[in-house]
């Protein structure tokens, strides 16, 4: 074990932060249960009326126009898988789609049809410089033994409406690590993170899992990886190689033009303790820095803000908790310091909540965090009590912490997938929740809002 790992584990044991206000139940969206005085209230609504909402993402246009995308719920067969050459399987593609226009006047629209293995590994979505809808997601051709698509991909929404797909990477040997085992390979492009460089090239970082994790070492072997383009083509990198870097990522931009790369080690291997959230940064001479910011298992989510002063912070579920924890830091030439960083506890102690987690920053920097609510922390049941579930919104409050409820489900599973979004004076969160229709209940988008 690093020494620099061994120092992290030590500070995350010893420094848990300042513990918010248990609040009794913060779910009266229009009295402060802390202080009991009155705040604005929190309306939703459908998003779309549509079966879906899977790996949902809101964000604003500089206009104060939202967009949202988001992967169907079930997939759509298209015949036999016939690009694999013994036992070919069902062919299935997950519809992608994206909304735009909100939050008043939203025009649905399906972008793409990608093959999907097993279940979506992920999509991101951000406004290029242009102010164009963009989308990265996993595509391309199903290959060798591999009923999925194996590519990172990026949509680009035109002004007449149709989208464009460009491959950002396609092969695990276009990263060239020097490493067999990272460099063999072609099913690349999983979770992946969108995000455009001061010149305003778009750049991917997304997981390499070589063959499609169809055997144990593709997982434990993955590799954080990033695809960055320079207008004219792609340039291919490793973040973190080797390991099993790379799920539910997140990348940004700071200041000195160099990418700052969130992700999550899903996997214990048997040596490094590496199980666990993980932030890096490049350096101008193409070196990662990078530590550990957490030992566990987390959500399947992972939130990230860069502030245009520097501060990043990193929000995520830390399931040994029951909780959302937040990691702060000021000074990013200290990135792989633990020291460094501050760790605090966002939750209300009475819940297992913070999965699904997003973050905002609102206009006077404070943050905003949005995230699932499951059920009561002394519930030992397997699943989420759908008497309990919720989108959570915590707004930070100087040293602490308050907490609303934006929205309870009246039908079952509710608070999937959150996304939160500021756009004039209003606070925005998208979400995936249970409706019924027709007597049958149905998953789909959902949008709650108010004002700031």
């Amino acid at each position: 074990m690093t020494r620099s790992l061994l120092a992290a584990l030590a500070l995350l044991a010893a420094c848990p932060g300042p513990d918010t206000a248990v609040d009794t139940d913060p779910g009266t969206s229009g009295t402060d249960p802390d202080t009991g005085t009155a705040r604005p209230a929190w309306t939703a609504s459908l998003l779309a009326e549509v079966d879906g909402g899977q790996q949902l993402r809101l964000t604003a246009t500089a206009e104060g126009q939202l967009l949202a995308a988001w992967f169907a719920n079930t997939p759509v067969s298209d015949g036999i898988c016939d690009e694999i050459a013994a036992n070919p399987p069902e062919r299935l593609r997950y519809p992608l789609m994206a909304a735009l226009g909100g939050p008043d006047a939203w025009a649905v629209e399906e972008v793409a049809r990608p093959v999907v293995a097993l279940t979506p590994t992920g999509l991101d979505l951000a406004v290029d410089p242009s102010g164009a809808p963009v989308i990265a997601f996993t595509g391309g051709t199903p290959q060798g033994q591999y009923c999925g698509g194996n590519d990172a991909v990026v949509a680009t929404r035109g002004s007449g409406g149709a989208w464009a797909q460009v491959t950002a990477a396609s092969e695990s040997g276009e990263s060239n690590t020097g490493l067999p085992a990272s460099d063999a390979g072609f099913v690349v492009g999983h979770w992946p993170a969108l995000a455009f460089d001061p010149a305003g090239h778009a750049a991917v970082l997304h997981r390499d899992v070589h063959y499609g994790a169809l055997q144990r070492d593709d997982e434990y072997r993955a590799d954080a990886e990033l695809a960055w383009s320079s207008g004219s083509g792609w340039s291919h990198e490793a973040v973190d190689a080797g390991q099993g870097a790379g799920a539910y990522g997140q990348l940004r931009f700071a200041a000195d033009g160099q990418p700052v790369a969130v992700y999550v080690v899903p996997i214990q291997g048997t040596g490094e303790q590496r199980l666990g959230v993980w932030a890096s940064k490049r350096a101008t001479d193409g070196t990662w820095a990078r530590v550990q910011l957490h030992a566990g298992q987390v959500g399947q989510e992972v939130a990230v803000d860069l502030s245009p002063a520097g501060v990043l912070s990193v929000a995520f579920y830390s399931a040994d908790d029951l909780e959302p924890r937040l990691r702060r830091l000021t000074d990013l030439t200290r990135l792989d310091d633990p020291s460094a960083w501050t760790n605090e506890r966002v939750g209300t102690a009475l819940y297992d909540e913070g999965a699904a987690i997003s973050i905002a920053r609102l206009p006077d920097e404070r943050l905003a965090l949005s995230y699932h609510r499951c059920k009561r922390a002394a519930d030992n049941a397997d699943t989420c009590d759908a008497n309990e579930e919720a989108v959570v919104v915590a707004l930070e409050d100087g040293s602490s912490w308050t907490h609303e409820v934006a929205y309870r489900g009246a039908y079952g599973a509710c608070g999937g997938y959150t996304s939160l979004a500021v756009a004039g004076a209003e606070l925005f969160v998208a979400f995936q929740c249970t409706d019924q229709v027709d007597g049958a209940f149905v998953v789909r988008p959902w949008l709650a809002r108010r004002p700031l």
